[in-house]
């Protein structure tokens, strides 16, 4: 007599547990006798299926709020302004005390160079590291940029971001953890149900159709004793068997989403196989995505923004000899629009 053999199924990881029940529950809906005979226990699976998929839906929305974006698009901001006018200033005559300190300044900033385009926490701790050099090391020589107010402002956004972060992420986890494992619960046993009620059936019913199904509820929980119960060394010789835990489980759901949300609203979204290569789309003109796209799809899903990449924009002030002035405002890295001087004199710096 065919039987669907018993399976600790709570072992396996969220993804792989969700891919399971999946591919049991359509191919029990699509079994004539299950279908016909188990109709109250098909739907009381699939019921609890859905209530777990809500729940890992909201497991994985974004922590990135209007606020955090407001606050990763600032501390973007500041750290393009004092790389610029720290390479501006690197370009001012020779023996000018600018020049002296944004070379040294510009030291700094190759060794802990900032990726905005980074992972959200990555970038965080290399503002971080940045900042301790800006603030202690070359102290004196920001202040002879001008460049003080923006620097206390970066580590003044960098820290609200990641106490904001921080903050979100401590509040949600523990409700949505709770959320996933009662779902999960309730799936498992509604699992437990059909399986019992469909070996029973099996007594009396020898069916083609029905040993099929069984057939490959079996094949399915033979793949996955292999990849999460893995054969470990012994302490004292020989091989245990031990669960995984469920990071190392997640191999099991080989397929992941990568979500790409447009500027203009629209999304595009992406379903590989983990390791492969990864292709994002183009971006409008002068937009990035947020955060850096990695060359290979992650064991996990991702989502990506287009954001706009910073423009910093810089003030020259030039004053004429005559007392009166001319201000040029233009960004960063351009060439300077340098207004004609007066006859016989020259622009000093």
């Amino acid at each position: 007599m065919a039987e669907i053999k018993g399976f600790a199924v709570g072992s396996l990881s969220n993804g792989a547990h969700f891919t399971y029940i999946g591919n049991v529950l359509l191919a029990a809906k699509n079994c004539e006798p299950i279908a016909e005979k188990l109709s109250a226990q098909v739907a009381a699976l699939d019921a609890a299926y859905k209530v777990e998929d809500d729940a890992l839906l909201e497991a994985k929305k974004s922590d990135l709020t209007e606020p955090l974006l407001k606050l990763d698009e600032a501390r973007d901001r500041y750290v393009v302004n004092v790389g610029e006018i720290t390479r501006a200033m690197a370009k001012f005559p020779e023996g000018t005390p600018q020049r002296a300190a944004a070379e040294k300044v510009k030291v700094v900033l190759d060794t802990y160079k900032v990726n905005i385009s980074d992972q959200y926490d990555r970038e965080t701790g290399m503002i971080k590291n940045l900042l301790q050099e800006l603030q202690d090391k070359v102290k004196e020589e920001i202040k002879t940029l001008g460049l003080t107010e923006i620097v206390e402002k970066l580590a003044k956004a960098n820290t609200d971001f990641n106490t904001m972060l921080n903050e979100r992420s401590a509040q949600d986890s523990h409700r949505v953890a709770n959320a996933v494992f009662d779902a999960r619960r309730k799936t498992d046993k509604a699992y437990r149900e059909l399986t019992k009620y469909v070996n029973g059936l099996a007594l009396f019913d020898s069916s083609k159709t029905l040993v099929d199904f069984i057939l490959f509820v079996n094949n399915n929980i033979d793949r996955l004793t292999r990849q999460v119960f893995k054969k470990k060394p012994s302490t004292q010789g020989g091989t245990t068997t031990e669960p995984d835990s469920p990071d190392e489980g997640e191999d099991v759901d080989t397929m992941k989403y990568a979500t790409f949300h447009f500027a203009n609203g629209n999304s595009q979204k992406l379903k590989l196989e983990v390791g492969a290569l990864l292709q994002a789309p183009p971006t409008a003109e002068g937009y990035m995505w947020k955060p850096e796209v990695p060359e290979f799809m992650p064991a996990k899903d991702v989502v990506f923004r287009e954001e706009k990449i910073p423009v910093v924009e810089y003030t020259a002030t030039f004053h004429f000899i005559n007392h009166t002035e001319d201000v040029v405002r233009q960004p960063a890295g351009t060439p300077l629009d340098i207004p004609a001087n007066t006859t016989g004199c020259i622009w000093q710096p």
